[in-house]
């Protein structure tokens, strides 16, 4: 199905006469001439009709099956498959579940959005404004989408959002309140349908929030700190749930960090090159090396190590204590070397590479059994998915996230 028409049609016809006083002897022959006149026009007329209407008809289903390239203002879909350009460039992350999609982007020109389209048409249901940066957009249980945000060069506000799937209800958290020491939320792992697990500048807390539109007060409560927090003199920047666990990411203003267990006195992950805790605090080997985003899975966790200089290193995979356990597939597999980020899906990894041609890769992970991988090619159009942004899965669809919009790909049988 190609892009929305929409045509107008204006057909004027006007009629003019002139009054004529005529001759009484010449009553009956007027009257006689008029209705030849009117019975001749009126069959001009319907049969006028009856051609415009035609060639309008095919002018119309000639150009709804032509190719058109993508406006600004485009929705549709491209042999099957749903895009939809955002209006705003580099749209900043995205998210979906059930009939929805869900795009926070803004950069602060004209305004941070969060944006909802229909999935099955991709046409712009609701937008509401955000009062800061978007950082984090999740779906949580029951539906409900989590929503952080922070101020940007200029202010703003900064807190945490709680909204219904239409994003028509939410409550909220103002975490610039002097009560919350001014944290910044830096990740958010829904453990509940009203309540998140946050990572913030200040270390670890658990969120409740009212259900959107239901009275009640956001309750904020600080954990015990995590292991490593001193040691690498930083903050908490990520979580991720796996085995029944929950793994932190620590990271500091040079990017060097590591990952321990929520909760647990000892299991963590140090990079090699980081130096040993015996050391003063703060203190590293020079081009240690460093970690990237992490991603739970059923048995293991997932994330990328990456050299002093930026240059990946590749996927690694740590058990439930946080050990290297990264599968000999994986571990030689030259698409990994290019790995720039891992995302869950499901039972399925999601690996952004540095590869213009096939910028994702993908693999199940069954219970720690690894499925083959496949790589995908997408299209430059419409969403000009150069490089991608942020993904995400419903049923067989894989959504991704350009420069300027969504496109939507099937996923690949090894990757089902």
């Amino acid at each position: 199905m190609s892009s929305d028409i929409e045509a107008e049609l204006r057909d004027a016809l006007a009629h003019a006469s002139e009054t004529v006083m005529p001759r009484a002897d010449l009553a009956d022959a007027v009257r006689r001439a008029s209705r030849r006149r009117r019975h001749v026009l009126t069959a001009t007329v319907a049969t006028g009709l009856a051609l415009v209407l035609a060639c309008s008809l095919i002018v119309v289903y000639l150009i709804g099956h032509a190719q058109r390239r993508p406006t600004p203002n485009h929705h549709g879909s491209h042999r099957g498959h749903i895009h939809f350009v955002v209006g705003y460039y580099e749209p900043d992350v995205m998210t979906a579940h059930g009939k929805w999609i869900y795009v926070a982007a803004g950069g602060g020109n004209p305004g941070e959005v969060l944006l909802a389209y229909d999935r099955a048409t991709g046409r712009l249901v609701r937008s509401i404004a955000i009062p800061g940066l978007p950082n984090v957009l999740k779906v949580g249980p029951g539906g409900l989408v989590w929503l952080a945000f922070f101020p940007d060069s200029s202010g703003g506000g900064n807190g945490v959002w709680l909204l219904s799937p239409d994003l028509k209800l939410r409550s909220g958290v103002n975490l610039n309140a002097r009560r919350y020491r001014a944290v910044t939320p830096r990740d958010l792992l829904p453990i509940g349908e009203d309540t998140a697990m946050v990572a913030t500048g200040g270390g670890l807390a658990t969120l409740h929030l009212p259900l959107p539109g239901q009275p009640g007060s956001p309750v904020l409560r600080w954990l015990p700190p995590v292991r490593g927090i001193n040691r690498v003199q930083g903050a908490t920047v990520g979580l991720a749930a796996f085995a029944d666990r929950v793994a932190v990411e620590l990271d500091n203003d040079v990017g060097q960090g590591l990952i321990s267990l929520a909760g647990s006195p000892s299991a963590e992950f140090i990079p090699p090159g980081m130096n040993s805790p015996g050391l003063p605090p703060g203190r590293y080997i020079r081009g240690a090396d460093r970690l990237g985003v992490i991603a739970g899975s059923s048995e293991g966790l997932w994330t990328m190590l990456f050299s002093g200089n930026g240059k990946s290193r590749g996927l690694i995979r740590l058990d439930k204590e946080l050990r290297l356990s990264t599968p000999s597939s994986i571990h030689g597999n030259p698409v990994f070397k290019r790995a720039q980020e891992v995302v869950t899906m499901g039972s399925v990894e999601w690996v952004m590479l540095s590869r213009p041609k096939a910028p994702l890769a993908c693999f199940t992970d069954r219970a720690g059994q690894i499925g083959p991988v496949a790589t995908l090619r997408l299209r430059p159009e419409p969403a000009r998915n150069a490089g991608v942004a942020s993904i995400a899965t419903v049923g067989n669809t894989l959504y991704v996230l350009g420069k300027v919009g969504v496109a939507s790909y099937p996923i690949p049988a090894a990757c089902r």
